[in-house]
């Protein structure tokens, strides 16, 4: 079983190359100047802060014996823990 971590990013990273190629189309056709990497390159952080975020409390799951992955229990609660950035 995939981490349900893991799956939250694939999906956001889905969803920031399909708009982001869509913003990039409607930059190219309006030619009205490059604006569409600026929405990339703010997204592309956040992305970046979710994939540090879940490398990090999947890595703090493995020492528990389970390798990352999450049972239904723990999907059911909120995980403070996840956003410390300690």
């Amino acid at each position: 079983m995939e981490s349900l971590y893991a799956i939250a990013l694939k999906i956001h990273l889905a969803i920031f190359l399909l708009l982001n190629l869509i913003l990039f189309l409607i930059d190219f056709v309006t030619g009205e100047g490059w604006w569409f990497y600026w929405v990339t390159a703010v997204w592309l952080v956040a992305l970046l802060f979710q994939a540090f975020a879940g490398y990090k409390a999947t890595k703090k799951d493995s020492g528990a014996g389970n390798f990352g992955r999450t049972d239904v229990a723990a999907v059911n609660k909120i995980d403070d823990d996840f956003w410390k950035l300690e």
